[in-house]
């Protein structure tokens, strides 16, 4: 940043460059922390970019579980079968649970149809005169 303080001008109250250069100081301080903030991003960025793709938590996470949990590959596959079995559980209930109320919606439909039906037969006499038509009206 030293090199751009040789074109730095001395300016007037309205920020006019009285002197030589090129640069006031104010727009100097600005591109100053501009150079700041690239420098300190070029030094980070390796570091922010394995953030970004998550490999400094994979390598992490990594490193964690094979110096000091070495047995927690082994309890994550059975707890990770322990919530597919779960899952199964709960997926066999909930169609359990919809054939029950097919099954109490069918029931509950057939009673009423029952409670509609007349429970008595009709006169036997009735019956039969309705059963014999005609063979001349059967046409008409």
């Amino acid at each position: 940043m030293q090199v751009y303080g040789s074109f730095v001008c001395q300016v007037s109250p309205s920020e006019i460059c009285m002197t030589q250069g090129r640069l006031t100081p104010s727009f100097y301080n600005q591109v100053s922390a501009g150079v700041n903030v690239a420098n300190a991003l070029y030094t980070c960025a390796p570091s922010l970019v394995e953030l970004q793709d998550c490999t400094f938590v994979r390598e992490t996470l990594s490193v964690i579980s094979t110096d000091h949990c070495p047995a927690l590959r082994r309890y994550t596959r059975w707890i990770y079968v322990g919530l597919v079995m779960v899952s199964f559980a709960v997926l066999f209930s909930l169609i359990l649970w919809i054939v029950y109320g097919r099954e109490r919606r069918h029931r509950l439909h057939t009673k009423e149809l029952k409670d509609l039906t007349p429970t008595r037969a009709p006169p036997p006499g009735q019956a039969l005169a309705l059963a014999q038509i005609p063979e001349g009206d059967k046409y008409n």
